[in-house]
């Protein structure tokens, strides 16, 4: 997206050739990305010019939280809007001959557990398995874990972050990562999901949700949701150095993998959807993430560039991408 705006190509222009690799990367993928360029920019654009009046990196960050307040961490986002449309994934994947696809996404479980006054996370795993089973305890009978499981999917389903788009990735592509009981730490690394854990917690408390693009598509107002699953685009979102658009012929968006991928084989396809209602069925797998991930300015800076690798050898007809455009 080249911006038009004066002073938000003076600010990403002055990222790009910054030291800091975290500016430079923010600045890099609003440059790069393909998908949110046409009515979806043009509507950014309009709603910014309001009030980014000086260029600077701090003022264009309020501005676009503020955006993202009122047009996408909403009950009707448009990031799901037909002027999102060029980030529409083909209504192929959603239709029936798609409905059946099993999408994964890790919920994080801090603000529903003390919601819940949730005393251990081992209840809540024991209440999972007595309910997947249909094998009750002697204490705990299967309709008593289905109630817990179900006050869980509740707490989730009226968070404060319930409304934003889901960011969602594909079960059939992460059939190794989710096989061990380290599953939270290998997908977390695998859907670049850096920022678990945050806030300085050492472990994080997580349950892996599994649905299918039907239940999607039957859980939500197509009305209010034209574009039923979209790539991620940096306006989605606040900016952030571990997500990185895909070039537009890809017909996915590829998450950043944390670890070593120089086989190129770990890019994983992401999509965002709108919020529905979880039940208990859809909670497959609850656990932690253990440890931070290795995301040091020198070690991002190598995941980037390995990433655009990959994503030039997955396209050989865009050796291009990820050349830097002057805004």
């Amino acid at each position: 997206m080249i911006p038009i705006n004066p002073f938000l190509s003076a600010i990403l222009n002055d990222m790009r050739h910054s030291t800091d690799i975290t500016e430079r990367a923010r600045a890099e993928n609003f440059l790069w990305d393909e998908r949110g360029e046409g009515l979806r920019q043009t509507h950014y654009e309009e709603v910014i010019n309001q009030w980014l009046d000086e260029e600077t990196y701090r003022r264009w960050l309020r501005v676009h939280q503020d955006y993202l307040a009122m047009h996408v961490t909403i009950e009707s986002p448009i990031t799901f809007q037909d002027v999102n449309s060029d980030a529409g994934l083909s209504p192929k994947v959603w239709s029936d001959m798609g409905e059946d696809q099993v999408l994964m996404r890790i919920e994080c479980l801090d603000w529903a557990v003390n919601t819940i006054k949730l005393e251990s996370l081992a209840t809540l795993k024991s209440a999972l398995e007595i309910f997947t089973s249909k094998k009750p305890t002697e204490m705990v009978s299967v309709a008593d874990a289905k109630a817990l499981l179900t006050k869980l999917c509740e707490s989730l389903n009226t968070s404060p972050n319930a409304v934003r788009p889901r960011f969602a990735a594909f079960a059939q592509e992460l059939d190794e990562e989710i096989a061990g009981d380290d599953w939270p730490d290998r997908l977390r690394d695998r859907l670049g999901l850096a920022h678990y854990p945050r806030n300085g917690m050492t472990r994080w408390p997580v349950a892996l949700m599994a649905y299918t693009v039907k239940e999607v598509r039957e859980g939500v107002d197509r009305t209010a949701a034209p574009q039923l699953l979209t790539v991620p685009t940096p306006l989605d979102d606040m900016p952030y150095e571990i997500f990185h658009p895909a070039p537009k012929g890809m017909d996915f968006g590829r998450t950043l993998h944390l670890g070593d991928n120089r086989e190129c084989d770990k890019l994983a396809s992401e999509v965002l959807h709108p919020r529905f209602n979880y039940a208990a069925n859809h909670i497959l797998k609850i656990g932690e993430i253990s440890a931070p991930a290795d995301v040091t300015s020198e070690k991002l800076a190598k995941l980037r560039e390995t990433h655009i690798f990959c994503l030039r050898w997955h396209n050989q007809d865009r050796q291009d991408f990820g050349a830097s455009p002057t805004p």
